[in-house]
């Protein structure tokens, strides 16, 4: 308790001598977060235990279900006075997959009392490469910004599929099919790096807040505004078909094994191909945002902000809008040391961040831990966890 208590007295009294930084004039930064969430594994097993146990059992009988974040970059900055400009490029990337409710039945309880299953395994998939400019100013309690950036997809996986279906009423009889599209920039045969810069596309983002109250402000943000798609013209098409029919009733599981020995499942067939004209046109999530900043104090040292707002998703080849709310608070010791909490539900993902910052002026130090899930509940239950790490330099 008296380290704890030494600790906060550190900071409050450092951050007298480091002063009401000031925002640097020049300024370099890197950073990345990277995080995943399933409905079924606890993280808590996986860090306790050397041995990972999976019950197939336990599976949730409305399907398995799993995502993965991540995000990294780099920016440039110029400040002086209200205006800034700078530059900024990175990636981000999203990930899905899951197995359907009838897959996990036939996993966890078998076939005894179902005879007949249809099944699907779901996976699905982006990643951006960014690069732009941004500009900033502020004027009578306004506040404007605009970033303007060129976006390429690296890897797109709008809507891949793999159906599969179990009978065994009478006789057994399987059959599965797997049809994949996975898109890129470049060719997967010659890997022309030229074709990458023509794949790409252009977006808008703007920002804008009104300091309404001495301790109100309220603000909007509208990111990734289309102006000119990205247009891939290359991909592989992935196919496999297996049907296994069975006349009798008799030996099913030697006859299936006979099968597998022989070779009598086909191998998956990969087929590259190019869309000419036909060009797949992929635009990144629009997303708009509305924001209120509360500042009890009429300064900084403790900020709460509440947003609403929604997104537009393309990434399953049609389009779906997602709800999205935050509230957020920070604690700021004179811009030396500040905490962040958070608890936010963005394109159905529930996520709840703590972070820490240490601002020396010259480098600033950004932690950050969170979890995440699917569902609210197993949000807290360590079902997904996110971390994040950032670097500030300038003066």
């Amino acid at each position: 308790m008296k380290k704890v208590f030494f600790f906060c007295l550190f900071l409050c009294f450092a951050s007298f001598f480091c002063a009401g930084t000031p925002a640097r004039n020049i300024e370099f930064g890197i950073g990345g977060e990277a995080g995943f969430a399933n409905n079924y594994m606890d993280f808590k097993e996986f860090f306790s235990n050397e041995t990972l146990q999976i019950d197939l059992n336990t599976l949730p009988l409305k399907g398995l279900h799993s995502v993965g974040i991540m995000d990294a970059g780099l920016f440039f900055n110029f400040n002086i006075k209200q205006f800034s400009f700078g530059f900024f490029s990175g990636m981000d990337g999203f990930f899905t997959g899951g197995l359907s409710g009838e897959v996990a039945r036939l996993f966890s309880e078998g076939n005894v009392n179902m005879r007949n299953f249809n099944g699907e395994v779901v996976l699905g998939g982006s990643i951006f490469f960014d690069t732009g400019v941004k500009a900033a100013t502020e004027f009578r309690g306004w506040k404007f910004g605009v970033a303007p950036s060129l976006y390429i997809p690296l890897f797109y996986m709008p809507k891949p599929l793999i159906r599969f279906g179990l009978d065994t009423t009478e006789s057994l009889s399987v059959d599965m099919s797997i049809r994949m599209n996975v898109y890129t920039p470049f060719s997967l045969e010659e890997k022309e790096t030229r074709d990458i810069f023509n794949a790409a596309g252009a977006d808008l983002s703007l920002f804008v807040e009104y300091a309404l109250l001495p301790v109100l402000d309220v603000g909007g943000i509208m990111s990734h505004i289309p102006i000119v798609p990205s247009r891939l013209a290359y991909g592989m098409h992935i196919v496999s078909d297996f049907v296994f029919p069975q006349d009798t009733g008799e030996d099913i599981d030697e006859s299936f094994i006979d099968a597998l020995i022989k070779d009598k499942i086909p191998e998956t067939q990969g087929k590259v191909f190019y869309l000419d004209e036909d060009f797949l046109r992929v635009y990144r999530p629009l997303r708009f945002d509305t924001f209120v900043r509360y500042k009890p104090f009429k300064n900084e040292l403790i900020t709460l902000t509440p947003t609403i707002g929604f997104s537009l998703l393309t990434i399953y080849g049609y389009d779906v809008i997602c709800f999205n709310a935050e509230l957020a608070g920070r604690l700021n010791l004179n811009n030396f040391f500040m905490i962040d909490l958070s608890t936010a539900y963005r394109e159905r993902l529930w996520q709840h961040k703590l972070g820490l910052a240490l601002n020396f002026r010259v480098v600033e130090v950004d932690l950050g831990a969170g979890l995440l899930s699917q569902d609210f509940v197993s949000s807290f239950h360590f079902k997904g966890l996110s971390v994040a790490f950032g670097l500030r330099f300038g003066y």
